[in-house]
């Protein structure tokens, strides 16, 4: 039989076509919006939990003991404000991964109501405490968003054990994210600031330079791993993948047609940046604030589901180059051609 050229396995979409599936993915299923936009009602609508007691000692120190200047008091003056604005409740909302939050990172301080009822923290181990139990409940509302936008992608219905399945396994992905998060930003941070403190000490004039640039270089070092594992999340909801299995699609994903498979999820969260960026000027004093939380739980989703979309046809591609390849080398006819 003569073999025929045939083209290889067909590219997978771009940032245009995974944005479309995104929105026709959450057009179809429109439940996928609860979760965000219920998140996003009790931030605006419900009380807040202020920490501002707890941290005026810490502030009113630095005050006293920070040489007095234009810098300083504006450092000291957005750590006021920080701590005057900061709800504890935002907490639900706390890792980008988690539902897409409108309300947390605005804090509103008005409502149609009027203003929000606000509860004091004043007891250090509880402020703790409800940290804790805040941030694990995050972990559970997160992680049900993420097997949620999942199954907006897929045409045949989970069974309920199945998607409880994804659920736990989920949860368990994310706190083993946020585990070896936390220690690779620890163990990267505390030497890199004990070596140039120690500069510090040494040439004073070269301290200030070195720790810039260490922020500028750590900052970017960070991100760029994170973007490598980024598509874990998605490989545990669709395919159920474990930890070691979902980090390891995720890299390998990532590095195939490596910078370009880059530069998608850049443009997905840059586009869910502006759009939120849009719906956080509706007004928190009436009603109308909420389309800014439903607009911004449908623009945030559509990115959400899209980048499961890109994922998805990125694996398949894969798997059809891998497929492609090793029938060539085995000398049999590629699927396509005859």
């Amino acid at each position: 039989m003569e073999k025929i050229a045939v083209d290889g396995p067909k590219t997978p979409i771009g940032f245009l076509s995974s944005l479309w599936k995104g929105v026709e993915f959450v057009n179809a299923n429109p439940g996928v919006l609860f979760i965000p936009v219920i998140m996003d009602s009790f931030l605006w609508l419900g009380p807040h939990l202020s920490v501002q007691n707890l941290m005026k000692p810490f502030i009113d120190s630095l005050t006293y003991t920070t040489v007095t200047n234009a810098a300083n008091a504006t450092i000291i003056d957005a750590l006021n404000l920080a701590a005057e604005k900061f709800n504890l409740f935002s907490v639900l909302a706390f890792l980008p991964f988690f539902p897409p939050s409108l309300m947390a990172g605005v804090a509103p301080d008005q409502n149609p109501f009027g203003n929000p009822v606000v509860v004091p923290v004043a007891n250090g181990f509880l402020a703790l405490l409800l940290f804790a139990g805040l941030f694990a409940t995050s972990l559970l509302i997160g992680s049900g968003y993420w097997v949620w936008a999942g199954r907006a992608t897929q045409s045949a219905p989970w069974k309920a054990a199945d998607a409880f399945g994804r659920w736990v396994r989920t949860i368990l992905v994310m706190v083993l994210l946020c585990g070896a998060f936390l220690i690779l930003l620890l163990a990267f941070l505390i030497p890199g600031i004990i070596l140039i403190s120690l500069i510090t000490m040494l040439i004073p004039g070269v301290g200030s330079v070195l720790l810039q640039l260490f922020y500028l270089l750590g900052g970017g070092f960070i991100f760029w791993v994170l973007l490598f594992i980024m598509f874990s999340m998605h490989g545990t909801v669709l395919y159920r993948d474990n930890i070691l299995a979902s980090v390891w699609n995720s890299i390998n994903t990532s590095r195939w047609m490596y910078p370009i498979s880059i530069w998608i999820p850049l443009l997905l969260i840059l586009l869910n940046f502006l759009t939120a960026s849009i719906w956080s000027l509706a007004p928190d004093g009436n009603w109308a604030g909420m389309v800014g939380i439903v607009g911004n739980a449908y623009t945030s989703s559509v990115v959400v589901v899209a980048s499961m979309a890109y994922y998805m046809d990125k694996r398949r591609w894969i798997d059809e180059v891998r497929i492609f390849l090793q029938t060539r080398t085995a000398g049999k006819i590629p699927p396509g051609t005859a």
